[in-house]
């Protein structure tokens, strides 16, 4: 009887899952990867919101589930051994060796404020390690403006081992068999919306990089923003171009009327101008010209040609309005010199007369100068 009680407290001291870690962590180097290599490492994460897309900075936020699996012979155990202890979960991964994974394009990486630490690992008795952590990232993206407002933004990011080589460490693609296997997936249906873009089902492959001639395994995320333009044809371009059709208005107006034309002409001008810039007040300054761009150029083009064919207008109206007095003078004194009766006013001309004869007014300035 006695053996049989001596046996239950040696074998109930390993039912507790503390001393099953003490007795896995005995002689467990930390600083030592695993010894089966290379090490696959899967990599999956879980975007459960975009924060922000920032064009003026090119950067992007994003929170996710990050998670990398494993494999660790070192802390395989039989279950059998340890009444049934079939996990060891919520291990701090301080403990244990973690894969030394980093974000390449990432300008700040934060952990969200709470009570308790969103990180664990856990292990599985064949040795599998999975580490999972609740992250926040400021991601840099190079983006194109060349279509601009109907732009689409093709984004990467880039996760690399920092001192494992593909020799040593490689990242492979989750299997259908696994918990988590898609290696990246939104956690929900109305995540893939930021500001005025929405943004597709992001996708992922695996790369091998040289950095300084040495080679690093990798993954890369692919993001595809495509800016909603329901918004821009609505408020921005219907509102330019009924000011520019506005300032073609402007044409009809009669030529007399001056304050009127050139308050229209002025005031489709500035307006344009302001929308414009606030248009692109989201945009970087970019080395290249975008489509908003020919478009400026377009409408001010347009405005500015009203204010010239005023100005045309009124110029030609001008001369005729010399010439007939001119034509009337001269007539008026050859009617005194000839009968001593005063001559019959002259007959306006209309525009496209004064055109055909634009030669003849000059002449008749060099005429009048000579005989006045």
């Amino acid at each position: 009887m006695l053996p049989v009680i001596v046996g239950a407290l040696v074998l109930s001291q390993w039912c507790n899952t503390t001393d099953v870690i003490t007795s896995l962590l005995t002689g467990y180097d930390k600083l030592i990867a695993p010894p089966d290599i290379p090490i696959d490492v899967k990599v999956t994460a879980s975007v459960t919101k975009i924060n922000e897309l920032n064009t003026k900075q090119q950067t992007f936020k994003i929170n996710m589930y990050f998670r990398q699996q494993w494999f660790d012979r070192r802390l395989s155990w039989d279950p059998a051994d340890y009444c049934g202890v079939s996990v060891l979960p919520n291990l701090p991964s301080s403990i244990l060796w973690v894969p030394d994974s980093f974000f390449a394009n990432a300008n700040e990486i934060k952990t969200p404020d709470t009570v308790h630490s969103e990180e664990y690992v856990r292990v599985t008795p064949d040795g599998t390690c999975l580490w999972s952590k609740r992250i926040v990232l400021s991601l840099f993206c190079s983006m194109n403006f060349v279509w601009y407002p109907f732009d689409e933004q093709s984004c990467e990011t880039g996760i690399e081992s920092y001192s494992f080589g593909p020799d040593v460490m490689r990242y492979v693609e989750p299997e259908a068999t696994d918990r988590f296997n898609t290696s990246i997936s939104f956690a929900g249906s109305n995540v893939g919306t930021v500001a005025s873009y929405t943004l597709a089902e992001p996708t992922s492959a695996i790369v091998t990089t040289t950095i300084s001639g040495h080679q690093f395994s990798g993954v890369t995320f692919y993001w595809n923003f495509r800016r909603r333009r329901g918004r821009y044809i609505v408020t921005a371009f219907s509102q330019i171009w009924l000011i520019c059709i506005t300032s073609f208005v402007g044409c009809f107006v009669n030529p007399e009327a001056a304050p009127a034309r050139v308050a229209i002409a002025l005031i489709s001008l500035l307006t344009i101008i302001n929308l414009l810039s606030k248009l692109t007040a989201d945009v970087p300054v970019v080395p290249y010209i975008t489509a908003m761009d020919v478009m400026y150029l377009i409408c001010v083009t347009f405005v500015v040609a009203n204010v010239i064919e005023y100005c045309a207008v009124n110029f030609i109206l001008t001369l005729l309005k010399q010439r007939d007095t001119k034509v009337a003078e001269l007539k008026r004194k050859r009617g005194d010199a000839s009968s001593g009766a005063p001559a019959a006013p002259a007959t306006p001309m209309d525009i496209k007369t004064a055109v055909v004869e634009l030669r003849e007014i000059f002449d008749l300035y060099t005429a009048g100068g000579k005989r006045g």
